[in-house]
C-alpha cells in the first residue's frame, strides 16, 4: 500500500471511532447530568470489588464453591445500581491502596494468565484450555505474517485492550471468552489461511 492508500483508511478508521465516541458520548454526559454517574451501565464496581479479592485471586468466587458477599457489603442494595456500584468501587479502591503492590501484581498475574488459558477452578477437562491455546499460537502466526495490515493491526490492538482492561476486574470464563475469542478467531483465521494458501501452492 502506499502512502494515499493508508492515509485514506486511516482517516475512514479515524471516522468510525468518531462516530462511535459520539454515540457513546451521549449516554455518558446524559448520565452525568442524571444521576453524577459518568458511564453507560452499572457494574463495574462489583466487578472490580470480586476482582480485587485476595482470597480467590480475583476469580469468581463460585468456582470455589464460595457465594458472593458483595450484598453484605452494600447492606442488600443491588450491586447493579448507581448506589451499590458506587459502594463496590469505594471498597474496591480501599481493599487495592491496603493490599501489598506484591500481592496485586501476584493477583494481576495469575489473571493475566487465566483470562488467557483459563483457571484450573473450574475446567471440568482441558479441551478448553487446549483449543485457547491453539487459537492464541494461529493469532500469533496471523499477526507476525501480516502485521503491516492496517485491519490486522486493528483487529490485534483491540483484542490486547481487551485483554489488558481485562485484568483488575472479576475473572469469569465468560468474560475472557466474550473479551477474546471474536478477535483471536479472526486472528486466527488469517494465519491459517496463510498457511493453507502456501501449502496449496506447493502443490
Amino acid at each position: 500500500l502506499n502512502n494515499l492508500a493508508l492515509a485514506k483508511i486511516f482517516k475512514r478508521y479515524v471516522i468510525i471511532h468518531l462516530i462511535a465516541s459520539i454515540c457513546v458520548g451521549a449516554y455518558i454526559f446524559k448520565n452525568i447530568e442524571k444521576f453524577n454517574f459518568p458511564s453507560v451501565a452499572v457494574g463495574a464496581g462489583n466487578a472490580l470489588y470480586l476482582g480485587s479479592n485476595p482470597v480467590f485471586f480475583g476469580q469468581e468466587p463460585v468456582y470455589f464453591d464460595v457465594m458472593w458477599d458483595n450484598l453484605g457489603v452494600t447492606k442488600g442494595i443491588s450491586p447493579l445500581t448507581i448506589e451499590g456500584d458506587k459502594i463496590l468501587r469505594e471498597k474496591a479502591e480501599s481493599m487495592l491502596t491496603q493490599l501489598p503492590k506484591l500481592t496485586i501484581a501476584e493477583i494481576y498475574v495469575n489473571k493475566a494468565a487465566t483470562l488467557l488459558f483459563g483457571s484450573r477452578t473450574h475446567l471440568e477437562n482441558y479441551a478448553q484450555r487446549a483449543w485457547r491455546i491453539v487459537l492464541i499460537i494461529m493469532a500469533a502466526v496471523g499477526v507476525a505474517i501480516y502485521w503491516r495490515n492496517p485491519i490486522t493491526l486493528l483487529i490485534a490492538g483491540a483484542t490486547t485492550y481487551q485483554w489488558l482492561v481485562h485484568i483488575p476486574v472479576l475473572y469469569n470464563q465468560r468474560y475472557s471468552a466474550g473479551a477474546l475469542d471474536i478477535g483471536l478467531m479472526l486472528l486466527a483465521s488469517i494465519g491459517i489461511w496463510k498457511i493453507w494458501g502456501a501449502q496449496l501452492n506447493r502443490k
